[in-house]
Formats: structure tokens, sequence, C-alpha cells
């Protein structure tokens, strides 16, 4: 027992010790900062070059009261000239010298006039290797970073009174303004009326020239909160604000995230000439100039006091919340900042405090710091969701947040809320990387090999990824590359990675068609009996182009072949293609195509469809809408086209139908396509479907004659690979680079037949057949309520392989 008290005092006494030795430190933290101090008394504190041209060696030694000038390089407190003579401070033995050229801290005080400024302090401020220095008898007595004394010093910086216009009711004329990087776009002028109770009606007096038209769809207007829905041709653009201090501010929302807009008050009853174009916010060259400075922190904090309700603001502080991850800033100062953006972004309403909170949440995680704080922020942001959310920034949100949850030991939730974030977005790298190393984690290898698996095959999957973790500053180590997952997943499941490539190319086949919807079943009598024509302009090295050839690949695996025709046109864009022809530049010329991707439907070009492989979802659902409408529709045109291999030819006959005579615009247009190519492309496409090989009845097509419009040629297979072989040999001549690889197997054929209107582009019908003895299985297919046969050929240009 007395060695068990020995042992016990022993520790105390231990504790004791260490508990009075930690004294000093922490009265030494707890000693207040002469610099601050300092700073705190000054009117003005700038930085700033001394510049005095009677200084010798470069040295200025100036005597207390007298004066010399300095060269203000940025203000941190406080307003003046640029240029500024100050009177030096001190005594005969100590007072402030300085050095021409180099940087100092000033801290200035108008003198007992109040007119000329006197430097305050015995000794100079130096800045040296980003810190403030604190002199005391010649030797550093304290240090402090120059972002955070910058911040300091703005601390106590007043607002400057903003000359907006101001009403103290809703009625009468607004206009109302968008807010984007520094540039005021006029957009309308709104004229409000007040009813009975707290109702209020809205009329749209007039557009900027730039958008007439627009128009107004509804408005509602409650109390002191406006809300207005305007149509910009097909585009919706929504503002929500509220009525304060004699204005309205509130946001418009789209493209995954919201904008600044207000609504100010004004005496116009039309729209002036000035705003069909953009006008330059006030405080946009003051932001300009902070921004553009190596460590903007200081500067644009000064920024945001100054200048708290303009827009810039806003972008302001998204800078400086960049800055604070990047730079580790601590917790405190992060939660200080997070506090003075929310309550900013709070005054122009919910939405723009939902984007505070997504661009604190989203800096903090993506940069691994302060997971727990990113993570509160994330949550806060998650539960501002409304139906009006743009569905970009929840994505963004619901991602971060459930890597955030995973890492703080939550694993089912993180994945659950990741698993509904794939079944919306199924090509997001981060989500399948994060969902299979929780899969590999758990033991759940097949699932975890799937995922891998996945972002290894998918176009631009893995690159997208890596790059991903480079933007965050997280270089992915190389044996973390979801292609040595899988591959060492696959080797400890079967020993050695045979298999592996077949395996791939299957994983590929199915997922590049998980956009698909429930396959469509065949359309009845009393339907429309219009066949789509899809054309697709696209290149091998063209990364736009993913999003397209996914989207248009799930097309094809959604809808019949009666329904739907597929087409791709290869080009050289925006580099050398083997799968590319002549034919299929000129195809592309015809329709005046400005780059790769381009998608045609039935002859009409509907909307861009670029993008990488996740934005693939997006353009498949325009698609599909746009491809249902034409489905609709009728039309008493009709299309007969038969292809039989004889003796290493093809027989091809076509037929146009419906009019007793054809006029001299409508073309019957031939091509033979190559049902499925494998070829790993630049842009992680590896599977190429209904590749055009041939324009058979030449580029302008077959002609009415005498009314009608028929087809017939033989195609001999050899003559049309040497055409393609050629085709390849004169591109890589003039490219100067040979293709690593040179499609030319020809084994599965489609010929496909359309009517289109040589004037307009339209489209009216379209029919395919498989060409018969070439293909395994091949059947004639046909456009509905038809019958293929022979038919009288129409002449016309000769095409490759022809005879």
């Amino acid at each position: 027992m007395d060695a068990v008290r020995r042992a016990g005092a022993w520790r105390l006494f231990l504790g004791f010790l260490i508990a009075l030795a930690a004294v000093p430190r922490i009265f030494a933290e707890e000693k207040p900062s002469a610099l601050k101090t300092a700073a705190a008394a000054a009117e003005r504190v700038v930085i700033a070059i001394p510049e005095h041209k009677a200084s010798k060696d470069g040295k200025v030694d100036v005597p207390p009261g007298s004066r010399f000038a300095i060269e203000v390089q940025s203000e941190l407190r406080g307003t003046g000239n640029k240029s500024v003579l100050i009177v030096n401070g001190g005594d005969e033995k100590l007072h402030p010298r300085y050095v021409n050229g180099k940087p100092y801290v000033f801290l200035l005080k108008r003198n007992s006039e109040g007119r000329g400024w006197l430097n305050l302090g015995s000794a100079e401020i130096p800045i040296k290797n980003g810190k403030v220095q604190w002199l005391v008898d010649g030797k550093v007595a304290e240090e402090m970073p120059l972002a955070e004394f910058e911040e300091f010093a703005a601390a106590g910086i007043e607002a400057i009174a903003e000359k907006f216009p101001r009403r103290d009711t809703l009625t009468g004329n607004w206009l109302l303004i968008r807010s984007d990087k520094g540039v005021d776009a006029y957009m309308w002028l709104i004229e409000l009326t007040a009813k009975e109770g707290s109702v209020a009606t809205a009329k749209l007096l007039a557009s900027n020239k730039v958008i007439t038209a627009s128009r107004l769809v509804s408005a509602d207007v409650m109390g002191n909160d406006v809300h207005l829905v305007f149509k910009i041709n097909d585009t919706t653009f929504e503002f929500r604000g509220t009525f304060s201090e004699g204005i309205i501010r509130g946001t418009a929302a789209g493209h995954g995230m919201v904008a600044a807009v207000r609504m100010e008050p004004t005496d116009l009853t039309a729209m002036r000439e000035k705003y069909d174009s953009g006008q330059p916010d006030p405080h946009h060259q003051e932001f300009l100039q902070a921004v553009s400075l190596e460590n903007p922190t200081g500067a644009l904090s000064r920024f945001t006091r100054r200048h708290p309700l303009s827009p810039l603001s806003l972008s302001a502080f998204q800078v400086l919340v960049s800055h604070a991850a990047n730079d580790a800033r601590p917790r405190d100062q992060v939660e200080q900042l997070a506090a003075e953006y929310r309550a900013l972004a709070a005054k122009w309403g919910p939405r723009m405090e939902l984007q505070a909170l997504v661009d604190l949440g989203g800096a903090l995680s993506t940069k691994d710091y302060l997971p727990d704080l990113a993570l509160e922020y994330l949550t806060a942001a998650h539960d501002l969701f409304a139906d009006d959310t743009p569905s970009e920034m929840k994505k963004t949100v619901e991602i971060e947040r459930g890597r955030r949850l995973i890492a703080a030991g939550r694993e089912a939730e993180g994945v659950a809320v990741l698993a509904l974030v794939r079944s919306e977005n199924p090509f997001d790298p981060l989500v399948l990387y994060s969902l299979a190393r929780q899969a590999e984690k758990d033991k759940r290898t097949d699932e975890a090999l799937a995922l891998y698996g996945e972002l290894q095959v998918l176009p631009l999957l893995e690159q997208s990824l890596i790059e991903a973790h480079k933007a965050a500053g997280q270089k992915l180590a190389i044996d973390q590359h979801p292609r040595r997952l899988a591959a060492r997943l696959w080797i400890e499941k079967h020993g050695s990675t045979n298999g592996l490539p077949e395996w791939l190319d299957g994983l590929y086949a199915e997922r590049i068609r998980a956009l698909a919807s429930p396959k469509r079943p065949p359309r009845t009598a009393d339907e429309g009996n219009r066949t789509v024509l899809c054309e697709l302009f696209t290149g091998t090295a063209s990364q736009p182009s993913v999003a397209a050839e996914v989207a248009v690949t799930a097309l094809s695996a959604a809808y019949d072949a009666s329904d739907v025709v597929i087409l791709r046109y290869h080009l050289h864009d925006p580099a050398p293609n083997p799968l590319a022809t002549e034919e299929t530049q000129e195809r592309y010329k015809m329709y005046a195509g400005p780059a790769a991707p381009s998608i045609i439907l039935s002859g009409r070009s509907l909307f861009e469809p670029g993008g990488n492989l996740a934005q693939a979802p997006a353009v498949y659902r325009r698609l599909v809408e746009a491809t249902d409408a034409l489905l609709k529709e009728k039309t008493d045109l009709k299309v007969e086209v038969s292809a039989r291999l004889n003796q290493g030819q093809i027989s091809i006959t076509a037929k146009g139908l419906g009019l007793p005579t054809f006029p001299p615009s409508i073309r019957l247009e031939v091509v033979i396509a190559e049902d499925r190519i494998v070829m790993p492309a630049k842009n992680g496409i590896r599977i190429h479907e209904m590749v055009v090989r041939a324009m058979v009845a030449g580029i302008a097509g077959v002609a009415p004659d005498k009314g009608e419009l028929a087809f017939a040629a033989d195609v001999e297979i050899s003559k049309l690979k040497k055409y393609l072989a050629r085709q390849m040999a004169d591109k890589e001549a003039s490219a100067e680079a040979p293709f690593e690889d040179k499609p030319l197997d020809l084994a599965a054929l489609h010929v496909v037949a359309f009517l289109q209107n040589s004037e307009t582009g339209e489209i009216y019908q379209v029919a395919q057949a498989a060409v018969a003895g070439l293909a395994p299985n091949a059947a004639e297919s046909k456009s509905p309520a038809t019958k293929s046969g022979d038919s009288k050929p129409a002449g016309g240009k000769s095409a490759p392989g022809q005879k």
C-alpha cells in the first residue's frame, strides 16, 4: 500500500511539474501583440516603398519631424493618395530608418490640423519572407504572416456608402440586373403595382435588345418577396428576391450555380440604349487589382468590408475560401471567414446562402482539410435543398458529403448517399472510385472489381479521376490507378491476368448502354409511322464527342430498328481519323456543321451535344425527348431497300414510294455502314457501331427520274476495301503520321436508304437492310408498312466499289 501511495504521490508531483512548466508558455500566448496594438491605433495602414531622393546609398534616415515620400503599394486601412509625404516619428536616438525601394508597413495618423500624415512608432516595420516584423532595439521581437496582418488591419474598415437608388415601396418601375464576373446585365424593365393587402402585380415593360424574344411567364409578389419567371426563347430564367433597404436583392439559378440578381428602382419608362450591352460594375477595377495579387487574401478581405453589398464581394469570398483551404488556415480563421461569407450571402436569399455552404464545404473537402467542418457545411447545404436547387449543385454536395461520411467512419450512410448519386449520374469518376475503395475495404471483391473496371475502360474516366485529384493537390499514386487495382484484384481472384481483356470488353459493352431506358416496344398501327434517322458526326480523337457517342449508343439500345436508325459519320476532327473518308467529310459540309460532335435527327440539328461521359445522361434525355416527338409524326412516304452478297459483291436495290411523282428536291440517299468496329480510340470509345463506309448513291443522292426514285448497284467488297485503304494511306501521307489501327474487316454490313429534301435537309423516311449472306442471321429491314423488292436503277454518280 505504501508503494502504491508513493507511486501516486510521484505521479501527482510529476503532474505539478508539467503544469508549472506550461505556465510561462500559457502566459506567453496570452501576452498582447505589440504589433496589433500599434496597428489598432493607426488611422491609416499601408504597405509602401520609401522614395527619398536625397538618400545616400539608398538609405532613408530622416530625422524625426522631417518629411519624406512614400509610394503606396497596398491600402490595408483608410484611404488617401498613392504618393504621400509623411512626417517621420520617433526621437533623435530611436526613429524609423528605411532603405529605398523596399516594402514596409507604415502606421499613419493625421496631424493635429487633420491635413498631413504622421508616421507612428520609433522603428521601421519591414516585410521579409512574407512576414511583418516588429522591431525592438533593432531586433525582431515579433513576426506575423503578411496575410494575417492584412486581415487584422482590414477588420476595422468601415463600409463605403453605396449610391444605389432606393425606394420605400414596391410600387413603381424597376430594372432587373444580373451580375456576372464584374459585368451588370440590365435585362428587363418591370412595373410593380401594389394591390390590396400584401399582394402586388408585375408587368414587363421592356427588354434589352439582346433578349427581345423574352416574355414574363409568371409573377408572384407577396409581402416583400418577389418571384418572377421569364422565358428567353426556350430557356427559363427564374428570379427570387426580397425587398429590403430600398432595393430587391435575390438570385437566379441555373447551370449548377446561382447568380446574384438585383432590382433597382427607376423612373425610366423604356430601356436605354446603353443597356443593350453589359455595364461594368463600379468596383470591378478595384476587385481585379485585389484578386490579381500573388497573395490576394488581405486585399480581398478589405474589399468585402469596403463594399459589403457589391455582388463582387460574393466572388471575393469564393476566392478567400479557396485560399483558406489551400493554405490550411487555422480553424478559427476559417470559421470566422465562413460566418462572414454566410452573413453576406444571406442578404441575397436562401439560394445564395446555399451557394456559400457549397463553396465552403467543397473547398475544405476536396483539399481534405478540416474534414469535420467540411461535413458540417455540406450537411447544412443538403438541408437547404429545395425543388429549384440546380441538379449539378445537389450532385456536387452529395458527392463530397458521401465521401466525408465514409472518411468519418459512417460508411453505411456514405455509401447510401453515393449510391443514390450514381443512380442519377452513372459515370462520375469520383463516385465510382469512392464506392470501389469502400467495396474493396469491405471485401466485396466482385463489386470493387466491376467499379475499378468501369473506371479503366469507360471513355476518359480514369484520366478524369487522375486530373480531379491533381486539381485538388492530391496526386493519385500510380499503384492506386483503377487499372492497377483492377488487375490486382483480378489476379487475386483468378491467379493471372488471363481473361481480363475479354472481361473488360464485355464490361464496356454492358455499361456503355447503361443509360438506355427499358426497350421501347415497336409502335402500333395507329401510332406514327415515321422512322427517325439519327446521324452522328464524330471523331476518334474528339473528347467532346464522348457524351454524344454514349447517348447515341443508348438510343440504339432503347428503340427498335424499325423506329430509329443510327449512322455514324467519322471526321478528321480534331485529328486524322482512320474511320473518316472524303465522303463523310463532304456529308458534314452539307449540314454546315461547326465541329464534331453534331447530332442530326431526321435532317434537323436540335442542340449542342458536346461533353464528357458524365454529361452523357443529359444528352441522352434530350435526344429521347426529340426522338419521341418525331416518332409521333405520320407520313405517306416509304422506302424499300434490299442488299445481298453474291460472289464477293453486294447487290443493292432501293426505292422511294408514296408520291405519284417525286419533285426534284427529294433525293434518295444510299449508304453502306459497318455494324461494329472494335478499335480503342484516343477519346476512349472502344466500339464503333453503324459506321458509314461508303455513300453508294453519291453525296447528293439520286434525283428523280421521270418522277420516280429508284437505285440499283453492285458494290464489290474488295474494291470497297481498296478504296478505304487508299483513303487511310492518303491521310497518313498528308498528316505525316501513321494510324495505329486500320480497320478493314467489313465483316457485318447494313445498307441504309433514306429520302431527303436537298433544299431544307429534312429526312422524310428511312429504312435499313442487313447484307444477306455476309452478316450472321442477317435479315431484311424496311420502313413500316412496306415490302422490299427489286427496282429499276436510277443512275447517278458511281460510288466506291460500285460496278
